[in-house]
């Protein structure tokens, strides 16, 4: 899946960039949702089907994001695991 460039999320539109190195709290990450920024974050160098699945983990994430949904962070992350890995 060639990765878009921007993405409209319930009429929001979100940009998709890639980085090099992403870390979140100091931790190594493949994706970063940036939700001040509006911007989906994908390392770069991962081979296609990884990052198809960071995509997705992380639009998962803009969703609940765009949609208000208050889930605390365990809740989103396994929502957000659950749901990448079955598209």
């Amino acid at each position: 899946m060639k990765l878009p460039r921007s993405i409209l999320i319930k009429g929001s539109n979100w940009k998709v960039r890639r980085r090099k190195h992403l870390d979140l709290d100091g931790q190594e990450c493949y994706g970063l949702c940036d939700y001040s920024e509006r911007t989906i974050w994908v390392q770069s160098g991962l081979d296609k089907e990884l990052e198809t699945l960071v995509f997705i983990h992380e639009l998962i994430h803009a969703s609940v994001h765009e949609l208000h949904l208050d889930l605390d962070g365990v809740t989103d992350e396994i929502l957000a695991d659950g749901l990448s890995a079955i598209l």
